[in-house]
């Protein structure tokens, strides 16, 4: 769970949420072959030229207005539950389950199932545009890399890209906060605290600190946020 002695790899995933009553039939699908080609042909499809100028800024967001103090106060009542629960057999042998275990079980009347993973399998055709399907507009997520280019692009032709909206992934976004926590606090202590504490090996802080390695960072500020508390 440190990290340590260990390697990654990264493969294209599809997650498929089960749901409660009646279920469709399955559908048939077409066996793709398995075959030793690796790569596929690219379609003969000429792209428009494009040269890269100066960048510039985008135009200020709308803001959406919440209920911030609610949220944050509810949000607050619920990690105080969590910390004092655990700080009471903190001495003793630990009851109470981790950050997931116990959100879980507070929350018993929401149902928890189990999802379906599978692979992707390539797909060698055309991506369909938006009038193909009747839509005002339509929504690409990306990731960080693409992302950056994408907007750079879209910035630059406001008016032609005008019904795509840009989003950068959930997981990508979650990858940059934790980034910018690693950037800020890791000469200030975090990262001696990280290999001290024996949470994460020395030879995988880096990538935490980077915001690469997604779920170990996730356990180190689980972990760090409940020790801190405590001692608050």
């Amino acid at each position: 769970m440190s990290g340590g002695g260990t390697s990654h790899r990264i493969n294209g995933i599809a997650v498929q949420h089960a749901v409660y009553g009646l279920h469709p039939e399955p559908i048939t699908v077409s066996r793709v072959e398995k075959s030793k080609q690796r790569s596929l042909a690219p379609p003969d499809t000429p792209l428009p030229i494009y040269n890269v100028t100066l960048r510039t800024g985008r135009p200020p967001r709308k803001v959406i207005e919440i209920d911030r103090e609610f949220v944050m106060r509810e949000t607050r009542k619920k990690n105080l539950i969590f910390l004092l629960a655990r700080l009471h057999y903190a001495q003793l042998k630990q009851k109470v389950s981790s950050w997931i275990g116990f959100n879980i079980q507070v929350r018993h009347r929401e149902c928890i199932v189990k999802i379906n993973v599978g692979y992707l399998p390539t797909i060698n055709a055309l991506a369909r545009r938006e009038m193909y399907c009747k839509l005002t507009s339509i929504t690409c997520v990306f990731d960080q890399a693409i992302y950056c280019q994408a907007l750079e692009i879209k910035s630059k032709n406001s008016d032609l890209y005008k019904p795509i909206v840009l989003r950068l992934g959930t997981f990508h976004t979650l990858c940059t906060l934790i980034s910018i926590i690693g950037k800020r606090f890791q000469d200030a202590g975090l990262r001696d605290l990280c290999i001290e504490s024996g949470v994460v090996a020395e030879g995988s802080v880096s990538a935490l600190m980077g915001g690469r390695s997604y779920n170990r960072a996730v356990r180190f500020h689980k972990l760090f946020y409940e020790a801190f508390r405590r001692v608050a």
